[in-house]
């Protein structure tokens, strides 16, 4: 490397990558063994007059199905994705895996130009 090049940022190693997918899942096993997949949408809304965001959180089984949960289940498994996941984007939507620890990002929903300034096209 040479003396004027960008550092960047180092990958954990697959250990530490394994011990992290193992320790959330046990995790959100705590909080419902059912659980197989975290979806997050985050939700803008100006009703006050001022913009806020909030974050709609699905928890499902295997299956597909949503799991039936209390508020603060959900509120933890996001807490959850959010400790395990420091550096990410919450602005868009993201889906996790328990089985393969992955978080991936979900397709740009289509909707009307108003509302998605174009995106999704």
């Amino acid at each position: 490397m040479s003396p004027n090049a960008t550092p960047q940022p180092r990958r954990a190693p697959r250990a530490t990558v394994a011990v992290r997918t193992v320790h959330l899942a046990r995790a959100l096993a705590a909080l419902s063994p059912a659980i197989a997949t975290v979806r997050t949408t985050p939700v803008y809304s100006d009703f006050s007059g001022r913009p806020r965001t909030a974050t709609l959180v699905t928890l499902d089984d295997e299956h597909g199905r949503p799991v039936a949960a209390d508020r603060a289940t959900h509120r933890a498994a996001l807490a959850l994705l959010r400790q395990q996941f420091t550096l990410t984007d919450w602005t868009c939507q993201r889906r996790y895996d328990v089985r393969t620890g992955r978080l991936v990002p979900l397709a740009t929903p289509f909707g009307p130009r108003e509302l998605t300034d174009g995106a999704g096209r």
